[in-house]
């Protein structure tokens, strides 16, 4: 998690269907995202939005992080040569 996410807790989410959504913006005070919210209400009055508090500390962390590959000691380094054009 970034430094920015971690600042900004307040969420707007946009529900889609399948119980599928999309975070939309995220902010620091609720004031901002309740104020974006009505913004978006109006000009898409279709789509179904709500406002969130996203606690990074409550979210799962995977079990096993994705860890770095590394290229094996015994495996030789051969840079990439740049192809010669056929001379006439």
């Amino acid at each position: 998690m970034t430094y920015r996410e971690r600042l900004n807790h307040w969420a707007i989410v946009r529900l889609l269907p399948n119980l599928q959504n999309v975070i939309v913006a995220r902010f620091r005070n609720r004031s901002d995202a309740d104020g974006h919210l009505r913004f978006l209400q109006q000009h898409i009055p279709q789509a179904k939005f709500v406002v969130i508090f996203d606690d990074p500390a409550s979210s799962p962390q995977p079990a096993n992080p994705p860890q770095a590959r590394s290229i094996p000691a015994d495996v030789p380094f051969t840079p990439k040569t740049r192809r010669q054009s056929p001379t006439p």
